[in-house]
């Protein structure tokens, strides 16, 4: 299963982590995109991006981490490039990345408020 995890400036560095810590005992190929080469997360870390300024067409999962995004809603461009990602069997989110799925216009998209990681795995398949 190809799985693109999306971040952006201010996302959780805490969820990324999360996420990458559970899906690296999989089989999974993962790889982390962003519309930039570099983002910056809400700790002021600079994450470099697997895949920057490319589609998230043709991943079977998109994963969008937790962020202070509420700015991001309001760019066009960045809610057509999440669009990208809609024809993915699974688009997940985190916490207030929903208001991002919701701005992109995705329908049917599972949310999680907290990172749990059975739950996580069990929805990914």
């Amino acid at each position: 299963m190809k799985i693109a995890v999306a971040i952006y400036d201010n996302f959780s560095l805490l969820n990324l982590a999360q996420i990458l810590n559970t899906l690296s005992e999989s089989e999974h190929k993962v790889r982390i995109y962003a519309l930039k080469e570099a983002v910056q997360s809400a700790q002021k870390a600079c994450v470099r991006a697997d895949v920057s300024d490319d589609s998230l067409y043709g991943n079977d999962a998109v994963i969008i981490c937790d962020g202070e995004c509420e700015d991001l809603v309001y760019n066009s461009i960045f809610t057509a490039w999440l669009r990208s990602g809609a024809m993915a069997r699974k688009i997940i989110g985190f916490g207030r990345s929903a208001l991002l799925l919701n701005a992109a216009k995705f329908e049917n998209f599972t949310l999680f408020d907290n990172f749990d990681k059975d739950e996580f795995l069990q929805n990914l398949v």
